[in-house]
């Protein structure tokens, strides 16, 4: 919005315009201290100097309380539930909101549930059904460990969140490449967990499930 500020003085007609608040200040400012400055010149004219905004300007008020709220500082309460956020850390690291991260993962570490990957398709976790469970796993361990706190996930049930996510269950040990995954144990007590390698490949891949959720 262009605003116009337009100074009477006597004989003398000065008008600023511009859309820069900052800008149409300084000007003012600057005219006058030359006004001050050369008061000598304007000693035999008596004039009053009150400016007049015209109607360009209606919304001035509405501007500087847009500024002023911008100014204003974060509401505390929100950048508190962002830190409180069990995804905040994950969120910090792929560089991302709480809120586009929820969109894709969903934790409930209060009510200690499973976590899960929120994808429209499978498909997008990779391209065979090995590629699908060894995605999964990564992902799911990740969040496991940083934002529930735990190293450690039993393989039943990681196959219990393939189910739910209609990920086929069978020979899931083809994914665990020993590369990206630490086992141990059998049967009902088996348990997985992420090596360095692993962790590393779940961000990775996070952020590309991000960038193509983005486009």
């Amino acid at each position: 919005m262009e605003i116009t500020i337009t100074l009477d003085h006597g004989p003398l007609n000065a008008e600023f315009a511009g859309e820069d608040r900052e800008e149409i200040e300084e000007s003012l400012v600057g005219f006058v201290e030359f006004l001050e400055e050369n008061g000598q010149l304007f000693d035999e004219v008596e004039f009053e100097a009150e400016p007049q905004i015209e109607e360009e300007q209606s919304g001035i008020d509405d501007w500087n309380q847009g500024s002023n709220d911008a100014s204003s500082p974060p509401d505390e309460s929100v950048a508190s539930s962002a830190e409180d956020s069990p995804l905040s850390s994950i969120a910090q690291r792929v560089g991302t909101s709480i809120d586009e991260l929820e969109e894709l993962v969903y934790v409930s570490v209060e009510d200690d549930e499973l976590p899960m990957v929120l994808v429209d398709d499978v498909e997008r976790l990779g391209d065979s059904v090995v590629e699908r469970q060894r995605n999964t796993a990564l992902l799911l361990l990740l969040i496991w460990n940083k934002c529930y706190g735990k190293e450690k996930m039993k393989t039943s049930d990681i196959k219990n969140v393939f189910s739910m996510m209609d990920i086929s269950t069978s020979n899931t040990y083809r994914a665990w490449e020993k590369s990206y995954f630490k086992q141990k144990g059998q049967g009902s007590s088996a348990t997985i967990q992420l090596r360095g390698p692993g962790e590393r490949e779940a961000y990775s891949l996070l952020r590309d499930l991000l960038e193509d959720d983005s486009e």
